[in-house]
């Protein structure tokens, strides 16, 4: 019997900018956030992330707020979330 080896290749690939600000939309619909996200700021500052990085991002930052005793996640907590992240 003949073994048969299968090699996947997975690449995971960054979005735009643009593509990144949509993603952080899609994920803070359900949170109380701040009407005046800026979201493009919050896509320039992570260049090299993933839908998936973002997620973990504002899952952080919703964590983040809740311990600060805060209603709404505003833009600061979302950048301090990001600052964070990336120093790990």
């Amino acid at each position: 019997m003949s073994a048969v080896v299968l090699t996947l290749e997975c690449a995971l690939r960054t979005t735009t900018t643009q593509g990144r600000a949509q993603i952080f939309k899609i994920h803070t619909k359900s949170m109380s956030v701040e009407r005046d996200i800026r979201f493009e700021l919050l896509a320039r500052l992570c260049p090299n992330s993933t839908g998936a990085d973002l997620r973990s991002v504002c899952t952080e930052a919703g964590m983040f707020a809740v311990r600060q005793r805060r209603k709404v996640c505003s833009t600061a907590t979302i950048i301090i979330t990001i600052v964070f992240s990336a120093s790990r």
